[in-house]
């Protein structure tokens, strides 16, 4: 993956929006579950609130807010130039039949990601037999989820978002910020 992309584009990919963006989820999400469920001593699988409803709403909203902020700020660096666009890549045919707007590649990432993770993942919560997670079990769970989640769609959305830009490409290291 290194060979086809500038150093600029690389360090923007993995350092900013892998690293980034799974250290910026991981945080987030953890104080966000500590406060949402702090008052009880474990969160129920089942119900409401529960572990199975966060779970889903978390599946479909990162990737969906990820995708919006990430293709956003990436075009934005595109426009200014600190970022080239990538070279026409091998998938572009397959590229432009998928959304260009932004709020469509977002629902359709959150779509895909409820569908296809969340799951098996509640198959699993099922299967562990019990009722519900001790409250710093599920902190630790959702923390580690997101932050893993986010690794993988932050990437995603930038390399999406450089891949399909209709800015002239060129060979080279975009201007310094």
């Amino acid at each position: 993956m290194r060979a086809d992309l500038s150093t600029p584009q690389w360090r923007f990919l993995v350092l900013e929006q892998a690293v980034g963006g799974a250290v910026f989820n991981l945080l987030l999400n953890a104080a966000l579950a500590w406060t949402t469920y702090r008052s009880l001593p474990g969160v129920p699988h089942w119900g409401s609130p529960a572990v199975a409803g966060d779970l889903v709403l978390t599946s479909f909203l990162l990737p969906f807010l990820t995708g919006l902020v990430v293709t956003g700020t990436t075009r934005t660096r595109l426009r200014r130039g600190t970022l080239l666009p990538l070279e026409r890549p091998r998938t572009a045919p397959r590229l432009a039949r998928l959304p260009r707007a932004s709020w469509k590649r977002a629902v359709l990432a959150g779509a895909l990601v409820a569908l296809a993770a969340a799951p098996p993942l509640l198959l699993g919560l099922a299967a562990l037999g019990e009722t519900y997670l001790r409250l710093a079990d599920f902190v630790a769970f959702k923390a580690l989820y997101t932050g893993a989640l986010a690794a993988l769609a932050a990437p995603l959305f930038a390399w999406w978002a450089l891949a399909d830009s209709p800015l002239p490409r060129a060979q080279g290291e975009p201007p310094s910020p």
